[in-house]
């Protein structure tokens, strides 16, 4: 059910955009999910999705209504895409060590802005 292909469904050009939010805001319901629910359920989903977590340990009305929302949510969609990628990676063996991943962080939070075009 949940994909890391979420952020194709989000149109790029600037009149897209503002076209698909309208709809999304005007098709979104007062039981929709908000994205502070979503992230609430997003780990769970994601070990779901990956086979750690049993199918039954959320509703599938919660997976539903989280499939909703990531179709409207580009910021949520990218998340769940980071965790299902984190879940795999993890699965594999591969996730890289903490330490050195902080480090590569604050080199290139250290680093100097590229030249402006």
């Amino acid at each position: 059910m949940f994909e890391a292909t979420y952020r194709a469904h989000v149109p790029r050009s600037r009149a897209e955009r503002e076209r698909w939010l309208v709809r999304s805001v005007i098709l979104a319901g007062d039981d929709e999910m908000d994205c502070e629910e979503a992230l609430d359920v997003m780990s769970a989903a994601a070990e779901t999705h990956a086979g750690c977590r049993s199918r039954a340990a959320l509703p599938v009305t919660v997976f539903e209504a989280l499939d909703s929302h990531l179709r409207q949510c580009e910021g949520c969609a990218d998340v769940l895409a980071t965790l299902l990628d984190l879940v795999g990676m993890e699965g594999a063996g591969e996730l890289p060590d903490i330490e050195a991943l902080w480090c590569r962080v604050r080199s290139h939070a250290q680093a100097p802005a590229p030249p402006s075009l």
